[in-house]
Parts: C-alpha cells; structure tokens; sequence
C-alpha cells in the first residue's frame, strides 16, 4: 500500500537526528526507528504551515500538490519522536501534538561568541540578509523608512540577491548587494 516498512541506520546507532522533515517516507520510518530502540531527536525551527503563500515552499510542502513531501510530515514526525527541539516557546507548543511538553526542547537562537568578536566600525549601513523570493513581506513592513535613509544619505546593503528589493523598496540608487554568500562569511 505504499507504506514504509523498513529503515536502515547504522547497525550501532543510539540516536538519529533529524531536521525539517517533510518527506512522508522518512516520517513513516521514525517509529520503526523508535521500535528498535533508537531515540529520535527532531528540531523544528519553523511552523512549515506559516511559509508565506508566495514562497516557494509553500507551494512545495503544501500536503494537497505533493504526496511524497508536505508540512503534515513535519506534524507526523515531531509526534513520533523521542523529543523534539525548538527556537522558541510558541514552537514548542505547536509541535508537542502528543501532549507532554518535555518531549519538547527550546533551544533558543543565538550567535556565536566569536561574531560579537569581529571588529566593525559604525556607520550609516542598514543592512537586511535575505531574499524577497522567498521572504516577501520582510521588506515591505519597514515601508518607506529604507528609502528614506537612503534619500538622506544612508546607505543600504542586501547579504542576498539583489532582484526585487529595488521594486519593493522604491529605491534607485544608493543600495548594493552581495549576492549569495557562503554561510561562514554572513558575520
């Protein structure tokens, strides 16, 4: 009937660590994982059904366009593991489905020591790391505030790709972008 019957792990795991799943296949093997005595440590650092409609995700992980792949997966696996961790209180609530808040973990965000390390100057930069692509409305909440800091001198700068920030922004002039950037240079 299409159902996951058998999970392979290495012969001497303890525990498997799981991020975001959201393929079926693999939230179906989480209680067989469990059935071998192998605990599952699942975080969830978003409620995958909040995605914003015009993310791509969205479209990708919503459960009526993708059978193998869908945020239900997500509910699925965070109910079946042994304990699931979290960024933030909210999130705990939501992902402790089968009721017993310490099968949940907050683990809150933070940086590392070493970022608060980096020598920097102040200046005039405001910066916003991101894609509108996939971010839609983060810009447009700042409203005309960005514009306004360029129009007097500021300048602004994107840790992302360029296209659509000037659109929604209403900026022509005095703003760069970096473009993608390797994870280990975003301090």
């Amino acid at each position: 009937d299409g159902c996951t019957v058998a999970a392979s792990c290495p012969a001497d795991a303890d525990v498997m660590v799981m991020q975001r799943v959201t393929h079926h296949r693999l939230a179906e093997a989480i209680p067989l994982y469990r059935n071998r005595g192998i605990a599952v440590v699942m975080d969830m650092d978003d409620d995958l059904t909040c995605i914003h409609p015009n993310n791509p995700a969205w479209v990708a992980l919503h459960p009526a366009r993708d059978k193998d792949f869908g945020w239900d997966a997500a509910q699925n696996a965070c109910r079946d593991s042994t304990l699931v961790t979290v960024s933030t209180d909210a999130l705990a609530k939501r992902f402790a489905p089968h009721g017993d808040i310490r099968r949940t973990a907050v683990l809150r965000n933070c940086l590392p020591e070493r970022y608060l390390k980096i020598p920097h100057q102040d200046s005039d930069v405001v910066g916003w790391g991101g894609a509108v692509f996939t971010h839609p409305d983060d810009l447009t909440v700042v409203g005309p505030a960005i514009a306004r800091h360029v129009d007097t001198g500021g300048r602004f700068h994107v840790v992302g790709p360029p296209d659509g920030v000037s659109q929604v922004l209403g900026l022509q002039a005095g703003w760069t972008a970096s473009g993608g950037v390797p994870i280990q240079q975003w301090p």
